[in-house]
């Protein structure tokens, strides 16, 4: 009779385990160099949604140092399965991207049915693509906070956030520069002996 309640009670646990996986959404690339001028494209993924779980909204802040790197623009969707929020592509749950001094905030509903999202939903994909320009040598972070994730049935997904950054290197001048530039300084020097 023990055993059998210690049974039903581990597995219990762990159908309330199994039930409350966790969803993770990341900024990828995890870390990236890029030189002074140069764009970065980085991806908001979500992934480890399940057979009875898919996304139906969702509300995200990325922090990132405005002095390293500046924000250009916020492309929402998976570039290969498109809006999986927008699934009956009727689109009118228009996203939105706020832009703060240090900060941008993704916002999106999907007008789509639960059963819809349940049964057409990707289990992993790109929620949006946000594109920097680098302004100076140095390092940022991108950190990424979850606000809210919501299921198919409008109630909040267990989720985990992981972060990035970014270091913005100063490119060296590459070797034929100096060595055009010292043949340059030699011209101008025989050109100054003939006169």
């Amino acid at each position: 009779m023990r055993t059998t309640q210690l049974s039903l009670c581990f597995i219990s646990l762990m159908a309330a385990f199994t039930a409350q996986a966790n969803v993770v959404v990341s900024v990828n690339p995890v870390s990236d160099t890029i030189g002074i001028g140069q764009t970065l494209s980085v991806s908001l993924d979500i992934a480890n949604l399940d057979i009875n779980t898919a996304l139906s909204s969702y509300d995200l802040s990325l922090a990132y140092d405005p002095t390293i790197i500046h924000f250009d623009n916020a492309i929402f969707g998976d570039p290969l399965l498109g809006d999986q929020l927008d699934l009956s592509h009727s689109g009118l749950n228009t996203p939105s991207a706020a832009v703060a001094p240090d900060s941008i905030n993704l916002i999106e509903f999907s007008l789509d049915s639960p059963a819809d999202l349940l049964n057409q939903q990707a289990d992993r994909f790109t929620l949006a693509t946000i594109v920097f320009t680098s302004l100076v040598a140095g390092s940022s972070p991108l950190d990424l906070t979850i606000n809210s994730l919501a299921d198919n049935e409008a109630n909040d997904l267990a989720s985990s956030a992981q972060d990035s950054s970014v270091i913005v290197a100063a490119v060296p001048l590459p070797a034929s520069m100096w060595l055009f530039g010292s043949g340059l300084v030699w011209l101008w020097g025989k050109r100054k002996q003939q006169i």
